[in-house]
């Protein structure tokens, strides 16, 4: 019997804390918060950690628009932060 990916268990990890939170009634950061406490590989670095956080992004953004990041308040964002808000 062959092995799921890191890829394919983050997804399926990712997509079921979604259906479940947005079934709790769940949006924006209390959603966020509730998808990321469901991360289901150990230690948060290295690949998995890696593939896990790229499926957050790509299936929250799919599903409830752009991720936006909180800033402190009277801060002004970065000449990269504003790159990757262009791309």
């Amino acid at each position: 019997m062959a092995q799921m990916s890191w890829s394919c268990k983050a997804r399926k990890a990712v997509e079921s804390a979604l259906k479940e939170g947005a079934k709790a009634g769940l949006t924006g950061i209390a959603l966020r918060k509730y998808v990321r406490d469901r991360y289901p590989f150990g230690p948060r670095k290295h690949y998995p950690y890696q593939v896990w956080l790229a499926w957050v992004r790509r299936l929250v953004k799919a599903k409830h628009g752009p991720l936006t990041g909180r800033r402190r308040k009277g801060s002004k964002p970065t000449e990269m932060s504003n790159e990757r808000m262009i791309t």
